[in-house]
């Protein structure tokens, strides 16, 4: 790390700050068209590739309800979960003029995103219901007399109870979001190979707190093993946002279809939506707010497609399809929010797969929900979510000529060495409940291996075995790669006891002079170290530095974790140095890791380093982006502004003023308006808008005159202080958003509600809170002025509880005519033109 390198001049360097396009042509609030239209969208809006075409089969009636889950019974019948009560079953007909029988089986079951017929049964992931079903016709009847809850599942509904899958092994797999807990009675057994996870995060962001998710702890989205009974109840891998679908490859290889958190879009912290590769004992790195693990963790496993921004659902294979290759082998996901059904082609690649991404159907709207394959070979979709309206689809393959390879496809030679690495990592995989010598002989084989995910399969099988048959050969190991991962595994499960003895082997090893993926193992392992072992002492940390500052800076990747590793263990000198990877960075994203982490550093600031940071940060909150970055940027402002001492941080302070705007926040002026009349609800009890007879030009100017532009974005104008607008008529119709401006404090996001805090001299200050210190909070007590904030001495505090009023004010629209309240809402519901 160049410690000492002068400080490229930050004023002449250009900050291109960018963020992922959305997929061409479409946009998320797409779905809404769906809303309100009387049947499912025509086909003649619907694009498959050449070679298939798509049939629209039935519109859901009202009564049938929105749908989100497929399956096809014993029968051929297809089974729909509502997103409300109930499952369907349809009996379609045997000829093109034939009628549909429609039929409800179960209304009791609430929100089944997953369905399996398995076992002469109907298994059900009730999401709603919070468990996990089994349906069964005992009397010969044809219906379903005996519903029996298997499991309960605590925890939320959001990201929630998902799809369901039978196992070639003869086992039931559930996918659950990250709002789903384990049961109260879980106890992890030999066959729970997910184990020993946890945060691991070395250096703490105190704002987590008011992020998306907050409270959500590891094992988080999670995939469950169970028998046909439900008995069994086995964690086999975690660390998922909200993977809604699961399928079984044909060569036995679970995937899954994992959701990102598009708010994060442009931070270092975003991960896009992406198929996962499920292997036993798996951790794919998803923890809440800003503490999700990047890709290239070595403890963690990659993404085999990178898709982007989306809303996953259901996946399936084409394995039981009538389509030619290479579609019978591939994975189709489907996208709610985009109105997509992809492709992904998978070539093995070492014991998992590379996935390439063929876009196969697309429709607007299309909000894909469920899939399955019928007795026929076709592909069955249904549509519906968020109540929108429901229809059932068929693909069906029309064309002469198979259609042309996609992606690299491996010779009979690659495919048996590929089912070789696959068989032996299933043999290592073995080990992850067993426990023998032979495990740690065999696991011990496999820990140098280049393949990330076979070393995966042996650090799991050691670390699974007794910790008194490998500890001593971990800490004397002289195979640099294999003990690196074994001083992991240490790290990982080892006794604090050990810790110097394992920092000091890790000084020892040449492994500066490795390859960056060997580089990274050895740096995540100093990390686990500390996150595991405690703080360590304070004799470790000296040579530790000088170890790590001679770390290849060939990749973003090294940088970024050297980086973090020297901010953590309080390294002298680093201001520099840091601040050239800042101008250097390859990314946007790569400049804010810096930006965000070097607000732990408190002293070796000189001013001219000040300067330099304070002047990115600017740059980088000037550029603008999603709302929630802007909310992380002036959360990493706040808090490096706290650590500036008094009487040298008004300038810097000064920076990030609000520049004066066409509409400004003026409570004093909205006071001497004349009050036209005190509006309740009651008021509008006969609410209905028509964006169409409504006056729009007079409504953006309520929305700029109320001054709700001071605090909130809508269209290119105003802040991100609250919530955005712009798109606010995509999830809430007239009367609740109408109820949020005359009733702010009746229900308050998390996300935006104040704390309030009394002194034991009786000062009330209330405000947001931006940082808990081991001393002190800090509050900014302004909503207008965001980085202005006031420490607190948590000994001058008496009190202190969430505020239960809202920072926005009452009676913002009290000086208007009720003509003029209908043409704000009417804005606000329409969607702004791209």
């Amino acid at each position: 790390m160049r410690l000492h390198a002068a400080i490229i001049p930050v004023l002449l360097t250009v900050l291109l700050v960018g963020c992922r396009s959305r997929p061409g042509g479409v946009d998320y609030n797409q779905w809404k068209e769906a809303l309100k239209t009387r049947r499912a969208t025509a086909v003649r809006h619907v694009t498959a590739i050449p070679g298939f075409e798509v049939d629209l089969l039935r519109t859901a009636t009202s009564e049938e309800g929105s749908w989100v889950s497929l399956e096809f019974d014993g029968e051929g019948r297809l089974l729909i979960g509502r997103e409300g009560p109930g499952i369907l079953r349809l009996t379609l007909p045997k000829w093109q003029f034939g009628r549909t029988h429609v039929e409800v089986v179960n209304d009791e079951l609430n929100e089944c995103r997953g369905l399996l017929w398995a076992y002469g049964s109907l298994y059900a992931n009730a999401n709603n219901s919070k468990g996990f079903y089994r349906l069964r016709d005992t009397t010969g009847d044809d219906q379903f007399n005996e519903v029996t809850l298997l499991r309960k599942t605590g925890g939320g509904v959001g990201h929630g109870r998902n799809s369901i899958a039978l196992g070639p092994n003869g086992f039931i797999y559930l996918t659950h979001g990250n709002d789903v807990l384990l049961p109260e009675d879980f106890k992890p057994g030999p066959g729970s190979t997910y184990r020993n996870y946890a945060s691991d995060q070395l250096l703490p962001c105190e704002w987590n707190r008011v992020l998306f998710n907050k409270g959500v702890k590891p094992p988080a989205g999670h995939i469950i093993r169970t028998d046909r009974d439900g008995k069994r109840w086995e964690l086999v891998a975690g660390g998922f946002r909200n993977p809604y679908g699961l399928a079984f490859h044909s060569d036995g290889e679970l995937f899954v279809y994992d959701a990102d958190m598009e708010w994060d879009e442009g931070s270092p912290w975003y991960r896009p939506t992406r198929v996962n590769h499920v292997i036993s004992g798996g951790d794919y790195g998803w923890r809440q707010g800003t503490d999700k693990w990047p890709a290239y963790f070595p403890d963690s496993l990659p993404s085999n497609a990178d898709i982007g921004l989306g809303s996953p659902t259901a996946i399936a294979f084409g394995t039981e399809s009538n389509f030619p290759e290479p579609y019978r082998q591939a994975l189709f996901i489907l996208d709610w929010a985009y109105g997509k059904i992809f492709a992904i082609h998978l070539t093995p690649e070492g014991v998992s797969y590379r996935g390439q991404a063929d876009e196969f159907v697309t429709g607007r709207p299309l909000n894909v929900t469920g899939m399955d394959f019928g007795p026929d070979g076709a592909m069955y979709f249904v549509t519906g979510g968020r109540h929108t309206k429901s229809g059932l689809y068929r693909v069906r393959y029309v064309g002469t000529t198979e259609p042309s390879s996609l992606g690299q496809v491996l010779d009979q030679a690659g495919l048996d060495e590929a089912k070789r690495a696959r068989a032996l990592r299933r043999k290592l995989e073995q080990y992850h409940s067993q426990r023998s010598i032979e495990g740690v002989g065999l696991a011990w084989e496999h820990l140098g291996r280049d393949d990330p995910w076979m070393r995966h399969a042996a650090r799991v099988a050691l670390e699974n075995q007794p910790l008194d048959l490998w500890q001593l050969p971990a800490l004397t190991e002289s195979d640099t790669k294999k003990a690196l991962v074994a001083l992991m595994a240490l790290a990982r499960v080892g006794d604090a006891k050990v810790q110097s003895q394992l920092f000091v082997r890790l000084n020892d090893l040449p492994w500066d002079n490795l390859p960056a993926q060997w580089q990274l193992v050895a740096l995540r392992s100093y990390q686990l170290g500390f996150t595991r072992m405690g703080e360590g002492q304070p004799g470790d940390r000296e040579a530790i530095i000088k170890k790590i500052v001679a770390a290849s800076e060939e990749s973003p990747e090294l940088r970024m974790e050297v980086s973090r590793l020297l901010i953590y263990l309080e390294a002298p000198g680093i201001i520099p140095g840091l601040l050239n990877y800042v101008v250097d960075s390859k990314s946007p994203e790569e400049r804010m890791f810096y930006l965000f982490h070097m607000r732990h550093i408190v002293g070796g600031w000189t001013q001219a380093h000040r300067r330099a940071y304070f002047a990115w940060l600017k740059k980088m909150t000037n550029a603008g982006g999603v709302q929630q970055v802007e909310l992380s940027l002036k959360h990493i402002v706040a808090e490096a502004l706290a650590t500036v001492p008094p009487g040298e941080r008004e300038p810097f302070v000064a920076l990030f003023e609000r520049e004066a705007k066409p509409v400004a926040p003026e409570p004093e002026r909205l006071a001497e308006r004349t009050v036209v009349h005190n509006w309740t609800m009651a008021d509008f009890a006969d609410l209905g808008v028509d964006s169409a007879k409504r006056n729009l030009i007079n409504g953006r100017r309520v929305l700029k005159t109320a001054a709700c532009l001071a605090c909130h974005h809508f269209d290119g104008e105003g802040l991100f202080v609250g919530p955005d607008l712009t798109a606010i008529g995509a999830r809430f119709d007239a009367r609740a958003m109408l109820e949020s401006i005359l009733e702010p404090s009746r229900v308050i996001d998390d996300k935006y509600r104040n704390v309030a805090i009394s002194t034991k001299q009786g000062d009330l200050i209330e405000g947001r809170l931006v940082a808990e210190k081991d001393k002190s909070l800090l509050v900014a007590p302004n909503p207008y002025q965001p980085s202005y904030t006031r420490e607190i001495m948590l000994s001058a505090i008496a009190t202190r509880k969430d505020s239960g009023f809202s920072p926005m004010p009452v009676g913002l629209l009290n000086c208007f005519r009720r003509e003029d309240v209908l043409d704000l809402l009417a804005v606000l519901q329409a969607v702004p033109a791209k």
